[in-house]
């Protein structure tokens, strides 16, 4: 975490930039995770303070993208928009600090509000409040935006609001998209990065997006499903958690056959990058943790130890040092597989 601070938090004011000047909502709240996760206030504080004072709209969603001193684009994304309330509401709990369990509460609501959508009659998670802009006829879905134990905390701060149904419809969700025939493909049982789903019928089909020629790949975004569906089980010991990780058979396979997950598969299993990325080696390791603690323990052995790379300080990286990605998603590997990822809403 700290090689994570001193290479990326810009002049140590709480802004974490990417190699091409952009912060993005993600990086912020991957940084408050961190940061709540290591007891690290005076971190927090600073990465809240300048999320506060940049991102932050009237509803108190962050923007997802700035760059340079202003903002590239208002829009939300979800998945950071709940990391960032779920940083706020346990940081809040651990801190003993009221200030942002309310901000946590506001944000909650919030989210509720722009980000959730109705579907056959069920509230069903979306990815941004973007997604009546040309998807009318579908509902965009992102399996690795789907964080039902953060939303079991949700409901406890927003009772007015029916996140058990959330959590119910995104978990149905997640196993029709991971199931189906997609575009003609068969599913090999991975979840893909995107899918659509009728609002009437709750059908998932393949989604259209700017500048993504397949959508139902598991390539870059898919992978962190599996860590997020993880740390479900650990804080809710549901059994959906546990089915849909059991179901990581061709992740097992693959990484028997050649030690590491590829970086892109089609839907069908088929390879369609054969690099490895840190987001695909986590999704793996938070799968086979429940499906093979054996193979787990191997790829952690082989990939996150003894792909560390030692810097000044004791601070650790992995692969390019420089793309923030990589080095969040080795953090956050390593976190859940060492136990730190904690339920601290619930701790005190």
């Amino acid at each position: 975490r700290a090689s994570m601070v001193d290479r990326f938090e810009r002049s140590a004011q709480g802004a974490y930039v990417s190699a091409d000047g952009s912060i993005l909502s993600e990086s912020q709240a991957y940084a408050m995770l961190r940061d709540v996760w290591s007891n690290d206030r005076t971190d927090f504080n600073r990465t809240w303070a300048w999320t506060s004072d940049h991102l932050l709209q009237n509803d108190r969603l962050p923007v997802w993208l700035w760059r340079y001193g202003s903002v590239v684009d208002a829009h939300t994304a979800t998945d950071a928009d709940t990391d960032m309330a779920l940083a706020l509401l346990m940081g809040g709990r651990q801190w003993h600090d009221p200030a942002l369990v309310e901000a946590g509460r506001t944000m909650v609501a919030a989210i509720w509000r722009r980000e959730v959508a109705m579907v056959a009659g069920k509230p069903l998670i979306t990815t941004g409040d973007w997604v009546d802009s040309g998807h009318t006829d579908r509902v965009p879905f992102n399996p690795s935006y789907f964080a039902p134990y953060a939303y079991r905390i949700f409901a406890e701060v927003d009772g007015a609001h029916d996140w058990q149904g959330v959590i119910d419809s995104g978990y149905q969700t997640l196993f029709a998209a991971s199931r189906a025939n997609l575009g003609g493909s068969r599913s090999d049982g991975l979840p893909p990065d995107w899918v659509g789903v009728d609002p009437h019928s709750g059908e998932v089909s393949p989604l259209q997006l700017e500048g993504k020629q397949d959508t139902t790949a598991y390539t870059y975004d898919a992978p962190r499903t599996y860590w997020r569906i993880a740390v479900d089980l650990k804080w809710s010991h549901d059994g959906r958690a546990n089915a849909f990780l059991r179901q990581a058979g061709f992740l097992r396979d693959e990484v028997a056959r050649k030690g590491v997950p590829s970086a892109a598969y089609a839907h069908d299993g088929a390879i369609e990058d054969d690099s490895v990325s840190m987001v695909g080696i986590a999704g793996a390791l938070a799968a086979l943790s429940t499906l093979d603690p054996t193979a787990a323990h191997a790829l952690f052995a082989t990939e996150l130890l003894g792909g560390a790379q030692a810097e000044s300080g004791g601070r650790i990286t992995w692969d390019d040092p420089h793309d923030i990605y990589t080095q969040a998603w080795g953090w956050f590997a390593t976190a859940l597989y060492a136990g730190q990822v904690t339920d601290l809403w619930h701790a005190s």
